[in-house]
């Protein structure tokens, strides 16, 4: 991968969940789709991300439910953004900064995919 690599060459399509869904749709859709991860919406608009890690960290190691458990509650909020025309360099500064493995991808304040580690 070339230095001149930026974000929006490497990102991919963002799949989103409402935040009042349960723990358990999220976790079925994330299998359907093949992904580990989804952004979570509240009343329409992108607000938090929810992984597989989530659900393995505050569902199953807790014991529990994920039929009663909204998505809300298990989410991470606010979402670690980074602009589509950034350097992966600057990208990699970001999680590292964020501590996370996943940025949602955004260009003119608007969402357009998301990469991760």
């Amino acid at each position: 991968m070339s230095s001149g690599t930026v974000v929006r060459q490497i990102m991919r399509h963002i799949v989103s969940i409402d935040s009042k869904a349960k723990a358990k749709d999220a976790a079925r859709m994330m299998v359907e789709k093949r992904i580990g991860s989804l952004v979570a919406n509240r009343e329409g608009l992108p607000f938090g991300i929810v992984t597989e890690r989530d659900l393995v960290e505050r569902i199953v190691a807790q014991g529990a439910d994920p039929s009663k458990v909204a998505v809300a509650e298990i989410m991470t909020a606010p979402l670690a953004t980074i602009d589509a025309s950034a350097s992966l360099i600057d990208a990699a500064r970001r999680m590292v900064e964020k501590q996370v493995k996943r940025l949602v991808v955004t260009e003119n304040d608007k969402i357009i995919g998301i990469i991760s580690q």
